[in-house]
């Protein structure tokens, strides 16, 4: 600052009864945070990342909607095992390349933050749908019990990733699971008794709002 301040006394552009006052605002200056242009710049990234996952998804999507009727289980399973395990190593590339889970939690690394959440809540659907492909019977089964099996695997894999980057999308992630599993538990318990999932849901609803007060469910950085 005091170089910048000297050099404009010298050139005539300022005062030099003003010199010091001009020093703070420069300094002032060079030490402000990033405006908006480093968010904007953030904010591209961020996108571009979630445009990345997309096309990844969608290229596996494309490639198995063909064949996946000519899929046995054992297959069928398998291939949800291995997109978990893609969405979930991704995941833990993200967060040792940002230097560990610690070093994700400020503010200026939410976008790493959003993005692992979104392949962690992928990550847990596919587990929970392959746990529900292995204990159904028949494609055709009525039972409740495997999707209650696999929205519970759903939501506590969801839980690990909402500990693990906490963030709103892993909330939403943990919501959608615990709605499913109220759903299908009742179905499987009291399938004559549809006014118990609106009393569970509105229990989940007030528990929800208490962890929101009490700051249990907050985004990093908040």
């Amino acid at each position: 600052a005091h170089r910048v301040t000297s050099a404009l006394i010298d050139a005539g552009l300022l005062d030099p009864a003003r010199g010091s006052a001009a020093e703070v605002v420069v300094a002032t200056a060079i030490a402000a945070p990033p405006g908006e242009t480093s968010r904007l710049g953030r904010r591209v990234a961020e996108i571009a990342g979630y445009v990345g996952g997309v096309f990844i998804v969608g290229a596996v999507l494309v490639f198995f909607s063909g064949s996946w009727d000519s899929l046995d289980r054992a297959a069928r399973i398998a291939v949800l095992l291995v997109a978990a395990g893609v969405l979930g190593g991704t995941t833990a590339a993200l967060v040792v390349s940002g230097g560990g889970v610690r070093a994700l939690r400020p503010p200026r690394e939410a976008v790493r933050r959003r993005l692992g959440s979104v392949l962690l809540a992928g990550a847990a659907w596919a587990l929970g749908f392959a746990v529900v492909i292995a204990l159904s019977p028949t494609p055709s089964s009525d039972s409740e019990w495997p999707l209650v099996a696999g929205s519970g695997m759903a939501l506590l894999v969801a839980v690990a990733g909402y500990l693990l980057l906490p963030t709103v999308l892993s909330q939403l992630g943990v919501a959608i699971a615990a709605v499913v599993v109220i759903a299908a538990g009742v179905s499987a318990v009291a399938p004559d008794r549809p006014t118990v999932i609106g009393v569970l849901y509105l229990v989940l609803g007030l528990a929800w709002l208490w962890l929101a007060e009490t700051r249990t469910w907050r985004e990093a950085g908040a």
